[in-house]
Parts: structure tokens; C-alpha cells; sequence
């Protein structure tokens, strides 16, 4: 897909490769933030209390009523969100809820990034969400097994 792009638009090698490592950066970034805050937002309404939130390796810990930020040097996830139910009922259902919430964030995402690659006519766009976007699809398709399999 890039090396099609580059012939294709017969545009500046440089400008692509640049946005396409852009466009990831910040897609996987963005990705981490609107997917653990789908699972902290519909996880909250549902009746979970949040207690960590984590894009990368950026920690936000709820402790005694105070959020406290730290460094959490484990890689290998984008994110985590960390909900403990409030009462004992429907502990199942608050969770599959919760993990509906990140997979239809990341879904949101998908239709953003088909929408703008849609209506651009700007190769950097394009590039930084076109060529990113199995990326999104990955990501999405991960997160469906997850919920398919609670």
C-alpha cells in the first residue's frame, strides 16, 4: 500500500514516509486514549468505579480519593483500564459493557478515518490515515475477539 502510494501521487518520497510515521504515532496514540476511555466512560455508567487508567506508560491511579500519576515501565499494551465493580450485581454484564465501550470507540475511530480519507484530497491526510488504517482494523478485530469470547 505505501509503495503504490508513492507511485501513484508521484509525490515527494520524504513528505510520505514522514506522514505515514507520523500518522501511526498519532493514531496509535489516539487509538489508546479513545479505546480506554470507552472502556472507562461506559464502564462508569454501567456501574464500575474506576480505579486505574493506563495509555502507554502513563499511569492514572485512583487511591483514597485522589488520582495519582506514575510512571508504569511494563510494555507491550497500548493501554489498560481497571473497573471494580460497586456492588455485586450483574458483575458480568458491567463488564462485557465496559469492553463494549473500548470496541466501539475504536469503531468510532474506524468511521473517522474512512470519513476524512473519504473527502481528503490531501496526500499527507491521506497517508497519515489511509495508510494507517489496517492498523485501526487490527486493533478493532483483537478487541471484538475479546468481547465474543466473554
Amino acid at each position: 500500500l505505501f509503495i503504490s502510494v508513492l507511485f501513484a501521487f508521484n509525490q515527494n518520497v520524504l513528505a510520505v514516509i514522514l506522514s505515514v510515521g507520523l500518522g501511526l504515532f498519532a493514531l496509535l496514540v489516539l487509538n489508546s486514549v479513545l479505546h480506554e476511555l470507552g472502556h472507562a466512560i461506559i464502564g462508569v455508567f454501567s456501574g464500575l468505579e474506576l480505579y486505574s487508567i493506563k495509555f502507554f506508560c502513563f499511569l492514572f491511579v485512583r487511591e483514597k480519593g485522589k488520582i495519582k500519576f506514575k510512571f508504569d515501565k511494563s510494555l507491550g499494551e497500548l493501554g489498560s483500564t481497571v473497573l471494580n465493580p460497586k456492588s455485586e450485581e450483574k458483575v458480568l454484564k458491567k463488564y462485557v459493557s465496559s469492553a463494549i465501550g473500548g470496541l466501539g470507540a475504536t469503531f468510532i475511530l474506524l468511521l473517522a478515518q474512512i470519513l476524512i480519507c473519504s473527502l481528503t484530497k490531501n496526500l499527507i491526510v491521506y497517508c497519515a490515515l489511509g495508510i494507517t488504517f489496517p492498523l485501526t482494523v487490527y486493533i478493532f478485530m483483537v478487541n471484538q475477539i475479546v468481547v465474543l469470547l466473554l
